[in-house]
């Protein structure tokens, strides 16, 4: 069986790394948990900080890119205020933040 390429393999995570991961997830994880596990998945699950181009290797750069993409967002979303009018996300889809719609033929 051939070796995944790099950019599909699991990124090093060290025990007490996995274990906040874990503990974010169930809802036990102490603060300083909560936020080693997302400086782990922005930093080196999404790769943030790191080049994402590959020369040579179109496939692999978008994928790198769709990694970094998530870790944009959720880097926007720890940065921008929350506010008490937030948009359904219905809403937030038909004025462009999400999946696009084809325009109707009139």
């Amino acid at each position: 069986m051939a070796e995944l390429p790099l950019c599909l393999k699991r990124p090093h995570i060290e025990r007490h790394e996995h274990i906040a991961i874990q503990r974010v997830y169930h809802g036990t994880a102490s603060e300083a948990q909560q936020q080693k596990a997302m400086e782990w998945v922005i930093k080196r699950l999404c790769c943030i900080g790191d080049v994402s181009f590959l020369p040579g290797a179109n496939d692999v750069t978008s994928f790198m890119e769709g990694r970094r993409f998530v870790g944009a967002i959720l880097m926007d979303l720890i940065g921008e205020p929350v506010t008490e009018n937030e948009r359904p996300r219905q809403e937030q889809v038909e004025h462009g933040r999400g999946k696009r719609r084809r325009p109707r033929n009139r």
